[in-house]
């Protein structure tokens, strides 16, 4: 397996429920571990891009009203973005351990901004570690969260702006792409299954 080089295009793949829940669970209950999993969780159930997520303060969070504040998204855009429930836990836990002062919300113990390639590293290893299958990396959440709002029903406008798309078609190009055999046509009441 070739190893992924930064601006390489990864192939579109979708995790399951049962595979979203095996990477979550897959966590040791230690500093690292509870930090990294509340990343990923976020990423899952919010449809942020990685670098998003890490560029969060911990004032763009509000884990009352589950929503997270993008400053500067893709193109320089803010917007803000609705948390779904499963993350909601996996965020307090982490807020219970995070230490005081630093600016990011996931931050290193010295409160420093986490590094994109630190988290691709964990995204293997921790999909191994959960026994996937298929490679496992840090987009595959983001498409993992489109996948799991069309197929809740979510508006095809509501999840361009939860994925910060500019235009629409960018939208329904993007969840044909990541999985062609779910349709937005196949929709209902909105509910992240996890």
């Amino acid at each position: 397996m070739s190893k992924h080089n930064k601006g390489e295009r990864l192939n579109p793949e979708v995790l399951t429920h049962r595979e979203l829940s095996q990477f979550l669970e897959s966590f040791k209950p230690l500093y690292g571990g509870v930090r990294d999993r509340a990343i990923f969780a976020t990423l899952a159930f919010s449809g942020l891009r990685c670098n998003e997520a890490l560029s969060l303060r911990v004032c763009d969070v509000n884990l009352e009203k589950g929503t997270a504040t993008v400053i500067q998204g893709k193109g320089g855009k803010r917007r803000t973005v609705g948390i779904g429930a499963p993350a909601v836990k996996f965020l307090t836990a982490w807020l219970n351990i995070r230490p005081a002062g630093g600016n990011y919300f996931f931050c290193t113990r010295r409160g420093k901004k986490i590094d994109t390639a630190y988290m691709r590293k964990i995204a293997i290893q921790q999909g191994k570690r959960a026994g996937i299958a298929h490679r496992v990396h840090t987009h595959c959440f983001r498409h993992t969260a489109a996948c799991m709002m069309a197929d809740a029903g979510l508006d095809l406008r509501h999840i361009q702006i939860q994925l910060g798309h500019n235009n629409i078609s960018t939208t329904d190009t993007y969840l044909r792409h990541i999985n062609p055999a779910r349709t937005l046509d196949a929709i209902r009441s909105m509910d992240w299954g996890a």
